[in-house]
């Protein structure tokens, strides 16, 4: 290759976009109409409703972030308290708190975990698609069928 390293990148950058848009063309679960969606709104949207993007709850308030943790919290104590009781164990007090206390303090550092810069910047960028698709789709009130 005869590039410079510069040429090269943005060359590979615009064969992603290309690609992005070639992949989701007729053949794709989306029937196109005219909407003003870019290329990199119709791949996301192309991926289905069942994509998890990633790292989403990065984005939600500190309210917000902490009412999943407990959620998620009750969710896990009610199974394992369930599952105890079904199965007639016998565990201490002592035994109960410091279970509980590990795991609220697991959940905790898994949802305020640093991310890696990579992660972080595709966590973001889809973010950011996220909302633009909502704003154009209640600016337009057009509604997306599958």
């Amino acid at each position: 290759d005869h590039r410079s390293d510069g040429r090269r990148q943005k060359w590979y950058r615009r064969s992603y976009h290309l690609n992005l848009y070639w992949n989701i063309l007729p053949s794709s679960p989306i029937i196109e109409v005219c909407t003003k969606l870019t290329p990199e709104q119709l791949a996301l949207l192309s991926r289905g409703p069942k994509y998890v993007p990633p790292c989403q709850s990065r984005f939600y308030t500190k309210e917000a972030r902490d009412k999943m943790i407990q959620g998620e919290y009750q969710n896990i104590i009610s199974k394992v308290t369930e599952f105890f009781h079904q199965h007639s164990y016998c565990i201490s007090e002592k035994r109960i708190n410091e279970f509980s206390i590990d795991l609220k303090n697991l959940l905790q550092r898994l949802y305020t975990k640093k991310l890696s810069r990579k992660l972080s910047v595709r966590a973001k960028r889809e973010h950011k698609l996220i909302i633009s698709i909502r704003r154009y789709l209640r600016k337009y009130r057009q509604v997306i069928l599958r």
